[in-house]
């Protein structure tokens, strides 16, 4: 696939609405359009990484099916940057869970962004021993 070609692909991708799509098919679009992405990095020695901000694409079991979607299609070198200033947003809150949810996402995160977190009203770094409490 040429590089015009591969760009034509992202960019349909992305106009699509894919947040009306059945969980399989929506992994799979999203897998494709991620496989386009890493396909026009790889030149340039860019490695891609999913970022977890709102809405369906930020939760972590979609981000860890994609990735899972992604190795079956041979792209072996996606990971994720979890972001933990939006751990408690109110559409999707990883506090309730996060022992567990570290569990989960441990083999697939390559960053960790950690610029605070706000827990009702109060912006604050948490101590080091919440993070890695299992």
């Amino acid at each position: 696939m040429s590089a015009e070609e591969q760009h034509q692909t992202v960019n349909a991708a992305q106009a699509e609405d894919l947040t009306k799509a059945p969980q399989e098919l929506r992994v799979k679009q999203e897998a494709d359009r991620i496989n386009s992405l890493v396909k026009l990095a790889a030149p340039y020695g860019i490695k891609v990484a999913l970022y977890n901000h709102n809405g369906w694409f930020g939760m972590m079991d979609n981000q860890v099916a994609i990735i899972e979607r992604l190795k079956q299609l041979g792209v072996t070198d996606v990971g994720i940057v979890y972001n933990f200033s939006t751990l408690a947003m109110s559409c999707n809150d990883d506090t309730l869970n996060f022992t567990e949810l570290r569990k989960t996402i441990k083999p697939y995160v390559v960053t960790v962004n950690i610029t605070g977190m706000q827990t009702d009203g109060d912006w604050s770094i948490r101590p080091r021993e919440t993070l890695n409490s299992t």
